[in-house]
């Protein structure tokens, strides 16, 4: 048994997978309205209330059996009394560039902003931090290999700062600016 969050992100990918596709021909088996179902069901449970309400108008253009239908109807009619807006931890973040995505894009699994495709987790369909970057054509794989292995070596030579433990503050002056002994001009009136 899943849990209703990640049968939430399974329904979203499969759909923005499914974006330009014919599931009856390119993907037998695959059926647009139980995506649609459960996106609608799931998304109702998680608060992702406006891509639910959605989901319901899709699904009512269709011409189902009766007993669902039904259900359907029912579910259209109490996501009316929600609120119009999603829940704002479940929006896609984009990594690359840090933008808000919608919960569903018609252009696919990829950011609206800079179209950086979104790479998902198969445990759970959240979109993982990954970021794809290109190396400069003068640098060999090899070379890009050995400089990802490297160590980040920080000077802390170059960077001159003294803390100040007092009773009541502590302060950190950096670069030689030293205001000990000098008054402050808050605490002077």
């Amino acid at each position: 048994s899943l849990m209703p969050e990640t049968l939430f992100n399974i329904a979203r990918y499969l759909t923005h997978a499914l974006v330009g596709v014919v599931p009856e021909t390119d993907c037998p088996g695959v059926s647009k309205v139980n995506i649609m179902y459960t996106l609608a069901r799931q998304g109702k449970t998680v608060e992702a209330y406006k891509l639910a309400r959605h989901a319901y108008e899709k699904l009512q253009g269709l011409i189902l059996p009766r007993k669902l239908q039904e259900i359907i109807d029912f579910g259209s009619i109490t996501i009316r009394c929600k609120p119009f807006h999603d829940r704002e931890d479940l929006m896609p973040v984009c990594y690359r560039c840090n933008t808000t995505n919608p919960l569903l894009n018609n252009h696919g699994n990829e950011c609206l902003n800079c179209k950086h495709p979104f790479v998902y987790s198969f445990v759970s369909f959240e979109v993982l931090p990954l970021v794809e970057f290109v190396t400069d054509s003068d640098i060999s794989d090899e070379e890009a290999m050995l400089l990802l292995k490297m160590e980040t070596v920080v000077d802390t030579e170059s960077v001159q700062h003294k803390e100040y433990l007092g009773r009541d503050a502590q302060t950190l002056v950096l670069d030689g600016q030293d205001t000990e002994g000098s008054k402050d001009l808050f605490m002077d009136r």
